[in-house]
């Protein structure tokens, strides 16, 4: 509490007699009544400042983000425990994947559509698995695609298509968009899993982009995995391969359409592979692999390892994987131009997204999954159908063939 400073009179009228001496007592016993006055006045504003004061006491924590907590009078930073955040109704962590779009789903079998469920599912799960873990969204990427690149059921590393003379060729990329950091494979034939490959691009030099047997090299020199011809080449595919060859004998230009076509006569469904990511740091990224084309010429390369046309990923806007007909991909540039509406027509995630694919696209082109820095997922599509799953970390889990809802669709952890 402030002391009320009560008015002083100090007479100046001095007798002549007592000039030097009295003023000189008046003097000294004003200095020493303002000096008192002054220390009290300073007590009283250090005890206001201390009661005002805010105590600051960081946490321990690996990651950590800075806070503000302000009072009229202070400011002050404090460390939480938690790297990323959020309200109630946004989640820490989301994910979505995809395996192909197009097909007709009318011409599968039951036993052919929940084949297809199940290695989404199981993909998916190793998502949800290390993101609850606090997994970096570049690694949760890798080992998503990694897990569809082994499964013989997708057009991805082993079970992929044969392109014009029989053989597979292999394309991949991936990019983290806390930096804008990127690999890309393109071409190759030995490496087990062309993802991997693409992310020892990027993290073991200074480039971006290796491509054919110098790339599977490098793998070799990293020490990644690498398979003969034989694991990649599946019964499935051989027997595509053949039907395709019997076609072009009356139509010489009949390379498939899409990345995942089999055949007019075949019921089996394969597709080009992704993931996006946003992590509990609120990272994101991307990554795309895929066989290419049933058929396609030789040394032919699409968009998936195209950065921009098939894979991207920024933080401040978005993280992008593509599947389809990777020629209008590329044209169009439909991953960095979905990043690219967010950030300069500050479009939001399903504008910027569907425009690429209702309007910049012919229909049944293909498709996108997108997941934004707020956790939004978008996949749109503008085929019959498009494989494809999402979690979150609110519980959401579930993967499609068309709609997220009967029978085509699987909700089931």
């Amino acid at each position: 509490m402030h002391r009320k400073l009560q008015p002083i009179s100090i007479p100046l009228a001095i007798p002549a007699r007592h000039s030097c001496s009295r003023l000189a007592h008046r003097l000294v016993l004003l200095a020493n009544l303002m000096a008192g006055m002054l220390a009290s006045l300073l007590a009283s504003l250090l005890a206001s400042l201390l009661a005002l004061a805010v105590p600051c006491y960081g946490q321990n924590s690996t990651e950590v983000q800075s806070t503000e907590v302000q009072s009229t009078e202070l400011t002050c930073t404090v460390t939480q425990s938690q790297p990323n955040p959020t309200s109630s109704n946004q989640p820490r962590w989301t994910i979505a994947i995809h395996g192909g779009a197009g097909g007709d789903l009318d011409r599968w079998t039951p036993a052919q559509r929940q084949i297809r469920l199940e290695g989404l599912a199981k993909a998916l799960r190793t998502g949800t698995q290390l993101l609850e873990k606090s997994a970096k969204a570049i690694d949760v990427v890798e080992a998503v695609v990694r897990t569809l690149e082994d499964d013989p059921n997708f057009n991805a590393g082993r079970g992929a298509v044969l392109n014009e003379i029989g053989e597979h060729s292999l394309d991949a990329s991936l990019m983290d968009g806390s930096d804008l950091s990127c690999g890309a494979v393109a071409n190759v034939r030995k490496s087990r899993n062309p993802i991997s490959l693409a992310r020892a691009v990027r993290d073991k030099t200074p480039h971006v982009f290796l491509v054919g047997e110098e790339a599977d090299a490098f793998g070799i020199q990293s020490q990644l995995p690498t398979e003969e011809s034989q694991y990649f080449k599946t019964q499935e595919q051989i027997e595509s391969w053949n039907e395709w060859k019997k076609r072009q004998a009356t139509k010489p230009q009949a390379t498939s359409r899409f990345d995942h076509d089999r055949g007019q006569d075949r019921l089996f469904y394969l597709g080009t592979v992704g993931c996006v990511a946003m992590d509990t740091h609120g990272n994101l990224a991307a990554a795309t692999s895929t066989g290419g084309l049933l058929g396609k010429k030789y040394g032919r390369i699409g968009d998936t390892p195209i950065i921009g046309a098939g894979t991207y990923a920024n933080n401040s806007t978005c993280a992008v994987s593509c599947t389809g007909v990777g020629e209008l991909f590329i044209r169009n540039h439909i991953a960095s131009a979905i990043s690219s509406r967010m950030e300069f027509l500050k479009e939001s995630l399903r504008d910027a997204a569907g425009h690429a694919i209702e309007k910049t696209l012919p229909s049944d082109s293909g498709g996108v999954i997108c997941v934004d820095a707020q956790g939004n997922i978008e996949t749109i599509y503008n085929t019959p159908i498009m494989a494809r799953g999402q979690a979150n970390s609110e519980g959401l889990f579930r993967v499609g063939l068309a709609d997220f809802a009967g029978p085509d669709d699987s909700s089931q952890r």
